[in-house]
């Protein structure tokens, strides 16, 4: 268990494990571990608040760095990439979040269990924290780059995910809602809404942007040049049933 509360990390390094490949996909995952944390803002925005503490109570893995044009053309067929700059390395971009869901879904039913996902808005600041908070002297794709760089262009935090500040936006599984008021486990945003929420800023955000904790939103059928994805990989595959 990894317990991160006001900011104290218990930490054990052994208990990192490689994650399974995905059969016919060259696509990397970092084991993060289950664990609590803080979710909260670092800055004055609103619907990052109230602080509250969020427990992972399962470990699971998450993708390395974000979907690249060359992973999705592998699931998706050749040419069905439509990112404005053509590079195999680069983000998959001008993707709506129910594409990313078509692309986890085609790797889902050719494996024939659900063994991949969007991760939960929780899972995904929880691996952009890392154990200990970003390291010293992390930097992120702001105002360093015209545009979209090749994956892992920059260190990765402590849990070895590239990327999560900066370069492109990133889907997550949520629906855009208020945080909770009380401590959650396992949360997974509202149960409807209208918007779905992106989180990590891109190449050209603002630098206050550069955190964890923000967040924002977009209509699921949303697409732009800096919006893409990363997915998480399931440890313990659920039976696929067409869903």
């Amino acid at each position: 268990m990894v317990l991160l509360t006001l900011g104290y990390w218990r930490w054990n390094q052994t208990s990192m494990r490689p994650c399974p490949p995905v059969e016919g996909l060259d696509m990397k995952f970092a084991w993060i571990p289950s664990g609590s944390f803080m979710m909260r803002s670092e800055g004055k925005e609103k619907d990052e608040k109230p602080r509250h503490e969020v427990t992972i109570s399962h470990p699971f893995c998450l993708g390395v760095h974000e979907v690249t044009q060359q992973q999705w053309e592998s699931v998706m067929g050749p040419n069905s990439s439509e990112s404005e700059v053509r590079q195999g390395d680069l983000p998959m971009t001008y993707v709506t979040w129910e594409q990313a869901q078509e692309f986890a879904d085609a790797i889902n039913k050719r494996a024939g269990q659900k063994i991949v996902r969007l991760p939960s808005e929780a899972e995904w600041e929880y691996g952009a924290r890392g154990p200990g908070g970003l390291p010293a002297g992390f930097n992120c794709l702001y105002s360093q780059v015209d545009g979209l760089a090749p994956v892992g262009t920059l260190r990765p935090n402590r849990w070895g995910l590239h990327d999560m500040l900066g370069n492109a936006w990133e889907w997550v599984e949520d629906w855009y809602g208020p945080y909770p008021q009380r401590p959650v486990t396992n949360p997974h945003g509202p149960s409807a809404g209208t918007a779905r929420v992106k989180r990590g800023g891109a190449f050209d955000s603002a630098a206050k942007h550069c955190r964890p904790g923000k967040r924002s939103q977009e209509e699921p059928n949303r697409r732009a040049k800096n919006l893409g994805f990363r997915l998480a990989r399931e440890l313990d595959p659920a039976p696929n049933n067409g869903n």
